[in-house]
């Protein structure tokens, strides 16, 4: 399964993407990584586990692959206007997946492996927020708080739109 979610806003400056689930089947990591250049840097997490649609796949033996070019303070907001969309870093992506669907043949079936417990996905008695929509591709420097949620504790503290937590 390839799920492709939110792959609109690579970044120009530093064009990372991100790709969830490369340890659900053992050819996929190896195989995603090949694919990292000066064009597009790739970060990988081998969880098939995470907050959109591969989860799903996932929990059933589906290896599955989520690929995300990182939140953005629009995100969910009326300000999300198609003029901020990256349509060549949209094509980037889409090469990668591409090339990578192309590296195996037509009736390849993948071999699922599980990567995390399932039972991370249920839910816990109580809620704990700190306000922030957290940047999901990867940091070297610390926690990227790609937006503040007006009202939550990280505002009122002060934080604002992609300050990192070291």
């Amino acid at each position: 399964m390839i799920n492709m979610n939110m792959i609109g806003r690579l970044g120009s400056d530093k064009p990372i993407l991100t790709i969830s689930g490369t340890g659900t089947c053992a050819e996929f990591e190896p195989l995603i990584k090949s694919f990292s250049s000066k064009a597009v840097i790739i970060g990988t997490d081998t969880s098939g586990l995470g907050p959109s649609d591969h989860a799903s796949f996932y929990t059933k033996g589906i290896p599955a692959l989520h690929f995300f070019t990182g939140s953005h303070s629009d995100y969910h907001k009326p300000e999300d206007d198609v003029e901020k969309i990256n349509a060549q870093g949209i094509e980037t992506v889409l090469q990668i997946v591409a090339g990578f669907i192309e590296k195996f043949p037509a009736d390849y079936k993948p071999v699922f492996s599980k990567t995390r417990n399932p039972a991370q996905l249920g839910s816990t008695s109580f809620k704990v927020t700190l306000g922030i929509m957290p940047s999901y591709g990867p940091s070297e420097t610390g926690l990227k708080a790609e937006a503040i949620l007006d009202g939550k504790p990280a505002a009122k503290a002060g934080m604002k739109d992609r300050d990192i937590i070291p």
